[in-house]
């Protein structure tokens, strides 16, 4: 039954962002991301530099993990935190503008890393963000063990409006 657990686990944990890639269009990954803001509004701007200024009790973490101005996104708008509420919108955005932490191709993990203290906050996560920000859009990873997969992006994206379905 452990192991039966521990394989399970280790499935959960492993979904990767290709699992989201071209379900909507071939090329493109849909993005979610809950809002108060957008209230009356088909189309609305999530920019991240809201997260420095405004950012919600959800978000405490990740501002204590750095403070890098950028916006959170789901990948499935079902697997989200439960304190996350607000209206929906949806942006379709460019799968190779998006770096995938998880699988951490180039290494940003390895390249920013304190010899003796690792990834502090605000410090070498800034410091990796920054860099990661300077050749891709967004970064993709997940939010703890078997936490919901997100994108955090850099830069202000458009989004429209789910509407709700009966």
């Amino acid at each position: 039954m452990k192991n039966l657990f521990e394989n399970w686990q280790t499935f959960i944990n492993e979904q990767q962002l290709s699992d989201y890639e071209s379900q909507y269009e071939p090329g493109k990954i849909r993005l979610f991301h809950f809002t108060h803001s957008a209230r009356n509004q088909d189309k609305f701007v999530v920019d991240p530099e809201f997260f420095v200024t405004s950012r919600g009790a959800y978000s405490r973490n990740e501002w204590i993990r750095s403070r890098y101005p950028r916006s959170f996104y789901y990948t499935d708008p079902q697997h989200k935190e439960h304190i996350v509420t607000g209206d929906l919108v949806s942006v379709d955005v460019p799968v190779e503008r998006i770096y995938n932490l998880r699988k951490d191709p180039n290494d940003y993990l390895g390249k920013h890393r304190h010899p003796i203290f690792g990834l502090r906050n605000d410090m070498e996560w800034t410091e990796m963000l920054e860099d990661i920000a300077d050749s891709y859009g967004g970064v993709y990873y997940t939010l703890g063990p078997g936490g919901a997969p997100v994108v955090a992006y850099f830069d202000p994206l458009e989004a429209t409006k789910v509407e709700e379905t009966s």
